[in-house]
């Protein structure tokens, strides 16, 4: 089994570099503030790494986030927050 991550922060706090480092780790595939129902379609079974997925009208979002933590959870039980 594969651990995925999420990267979360505020603005301006290294969340960006942190994200960049996994495109140099060979076994994660990074994606940067992508849809989030597009990151929920994304291939699980290779291990992924992601900041901050962006809104989508579609989900209600948990407050605080831009993205349903419900959702998440029960699509990607493995993530690493």
């Amino acid at each position: 089994m594969y651990e995925h991550v999420l990267i979360l922060g505020c603005g301006r706090s290294g969340t960006s570099i942190f994200s960049e480092l996994f495109n140099h780790l060979s076994r994660h595939t990074c994606y940067s503030e992508i849809d989030f129902d597009l990151y929920l379609n994304k291939d699980f079974s290779k291990p992924i790494a992601s900041k901050i997925p962006r809104e989508n009208r579609k989900y209600q979002n948990t407050p605080g986030l831009s993205f349903p933590l419900d959702v998440l959870l029960v699509r990607i039980p493995n993530i690493k927050i």
